[in-house]
């Protein structure tokens, strides 16, 4: 193998809150075929978790016991067919990486993109979206990897896409080939920008922050209801609710993973107690928990 392969590795380097735990088996594949030999040789009984940007994770602060491999440093390779009409692009790539290539190409339906913060890989996982578009409206068809290491290729009926989930096979995405059509308006770079301003003036952009703590519940967002509960600006350590954005926990003083999993705590259980709303998390909680040996 050619690829990064560490124990112990700290994962508060490789998260976007920026602390928490190690890992107990770090890799980072070079290539897909390094990917698929890790895999195939790797037999220890262990859990597996996959990383990209790290902006939808936090590992809790004794660690996590399992194998984390990280995508996006080398996994990030993209190619359109000839007629520019699909995009093929691994699990690695930066979603806000696509949304320029594709505008670029003036082809339409992934501008939204430009505001997720983390890579395809993640967003086929969650299904996820912004501006009343979704990852999956624009899948052809998604390569998937087992856990020896075979990759095949599945069409988009294989899956279930529904709000921040995707029902179907139990295994994990390595690339996708989205199918897009021409922007007859030319005016994808123009949406970008629009997506990005808006972004600034509504969310902690520049924070240490995992996006979106919590999925919007039917018919209600999060946000409001997080605000409406009078929580913005609610610190536990390191760690406080945002003041402009209700729905993002900012880690603004060296936090632990243990105060932001004490807001996030807080949060669900005010909501529910006021509201009547359970909250379910978006950003994944991974590792043992302080009382676990």
């Amino acid at each position: 193998m050619e690829g990064t392969f560490l124990k112990n590795e700290p994962m508060a380097s490789h998260t976007s809150w920026g602390c928490g735990g190690s890992a107990a088996v770090f890799f980072e594949p070079r290539n897909m075929d390094d990917l698929s030999l890790f895999l195939n040789s790797f037999n220890e009984d262990r859990e597996i978790f996959w990383v990209g940007l790290g902006s939808n994770l936090l590992v809790r602060d004794k660690g996590y016991d399992g194998v984390v491999i990280s995508t996006a440093k080398f996994l990030n390779q993209l190619s359109w067919n000839k007629k520019a009409t699909e995009l093929k692009v691994e699990c690695g790539v930066a979603c806000a990486k696509i949304a320029r290539e594709t505008a670029r190409k003036n082809r339409t339906g992934l501008e939204f993109f430009a505001g997720i913060p983390g890579t395809v890989g993640g967003a086929l996982q969650m299904n996820a979206g912004a501006n009343g578009y979704d990852t999956w409206q624009n899948i052809k068809s998604v390569d998937v990897i087992s856990r020896n290491g075979i990759i095949k290729t599945l069409e988009k009926k294989s899956f279930k896409p529904g709000y921040r989930k995707v029902a179907g096979k139990n295994t994990w995405f390595v690339r996708a080939c989205f199918e897009l059509k021409q922007n007859s308006s030319k005016d994808g770079l123009e949406k970008i920008k629009k997506i990005l301003l808006q972004r600034k003036n509504s969310q902690p952009v520049g924070s240490r922050s995992c996006g979106s703590v919590f999925v919007n519940p039917e018919n209600y967002f999060a946000a409001k209801l997080i605000e409406e509960c009078g929580l913005k600006g609610i610190r536990k350590g390191g760690a406080i609710i945002s003041n402009k954005h209700a729905n993002f926990i900012l880690n603004d003083r060296d936090a632990t993973a243990s105060d932001i999993e004490e807001l996030i705590n807080l949060i669900k259980h005010e909501v529910f107690k006021r509201k009547g709303i359970r909250l379910e998390c978006e950003v994944k909680i991974i590792g043992k928990k302080q009382h676990d040996k």
